[in-house]
């Protein structure tokens, strides 16, 4: 072979940083290889977050979806792994949500697709869940009427709840196109071990017609109206 009529290829050297991202791609290609032929233990590599949600009319289940967490969502769940404390006596999503001080569940009217930089409903109705309990010839209203739910249904799952109902009437007969649940987070990305300050009724996820989760449904105000927003955790 004539060597000089090869061209000449040039002469570079890569800087670390490329020779480390390189090898890191060349891992992630031979693990995923291993992944397939089942050549190595994949359990606990990997997690799945489902965001259900349940809506039911009186004790009529209109339906079962999913929801989509907005970027305040996982911006808040990235915190609670990394961050070593608050700013304010405020605590987790979970605290003020039994008695809606700092978080709550809406519906709304709005239509568009969820998108991640969402900060709220399109058209948020702004009644909060309540129900009516009657004693003897009097109504009162009990405002704390969110509650919520830890558990393990299964090996391998678990599960938080958010729990919200209105009573009869408490909604007019409007038709539902849109729910979202608001928790206590911050809505800003921390640094590891620092504090983070929790905002009241912070968008989290959202559910919508226009997204095809649901079809929209008007409100039977003779009967309440109960939603269970589910978080599950489950080994992929």
């Amino acid at each position: 072979m004539n060597t000089k009529l090869m061209p000449k290829l040039p002469l570079f050297q890569l800087s670390v940083e490329r020779q480390n991202r390189l090898k890191e791609i060349l891992h992630d290609a031979k693990q995923s290889i291993k992944d397939r032929l089942g050549l190595r233990n994949t359990f606990g590599d990997r997690i799945l977050i489902k965001d259900e949600v349940l809506v039911w009319q009186g004790k009529k289940l209109l339906f079962k979806s999913k929801g989509h967490i907005v970027s305040q969502g996982l911006t808040e769940l990235v915190n609670l792994m990394g961050v070593g404390g608050t700013t304010t006596t405020y605590g987790t999503p979970g605290s003020g949500w039994a008695d809606q001080s700092r978080g709550k569940m809406l519906v709304g009217t709005g239509t568009g697709a969820t998108t991640a930089a969402m900060t709220g409903l399109v058209t948020p109705n702004s009644t909060l869940p309540t129900t009516v309990t009657e004693l003897g010839l009097f109504l009162q209203v009990d405002t704390t009427t969110q509650s919520g739910l830890i558990a393990n249904p299964t090996a391998g799952v678990y599960r938080v709840s958010f729990i919200a109902t209105w009573a009869a009437a408490a909604l007019t007969a409007i038709t539902v196109t849109e729910l979202g649940l608001f928790l206590q987070v911050d809505t800003t990305l921390r640094a590891f071990n620092g504090t983070v300050t929790p905002a009241n009724y912070v968008f989290f996820s959202r559910l919508s017609s226009s997204d095809g989760d649901f079809t929209a449904f008007l409100v039977n105000i003779a009967v309440p109206l109960t939603v269970e927003w589910r978080l599950t955790f489950t080994f992929a």
